[in-house]
């Protein structure tokens, strides 16, 4: 049942991703609106600190790249920076 549970979690979490990225997209200056997000966003914040380095993009000779939290985007796109490009 836990599995079940992460997985819902996860996809919670893609769908507030997605959600905030059009927000940003659109550039909305609603401050209650903006709270809110930052208030759910909360809800996450064991996936987007993760300080496991659980995020990571595999290249074609199987290499893992530690990357940051991806966000997610309404077209199916999802955007990423790596670890080491922040740092």
């Amino acid at each position: 049942m836990a599995e079940l549970s992460e997985n819902k979690h996860l996809a919670d979490f893609i769908k507030f991703s997605i959600k905030d990225s059009i927000l940003l997209g659109e550039g909305v200056q609603d401050d209650d609106l903006i709270f809110a997000q930052a208030e759910e966003e909360k809800k996450f914040l064991d996936l987007i600190v993760d300080t496991a380095t659980d995020w990571y993009i595999l290249n074609e000779k199987g290499e893992k790249s530690i990357i940051l939290c991806p966000i997610f985007h309404e077209d199916d796109q999802i955007t990423w920076m790596k670890d080491s490009d922040y740092f």
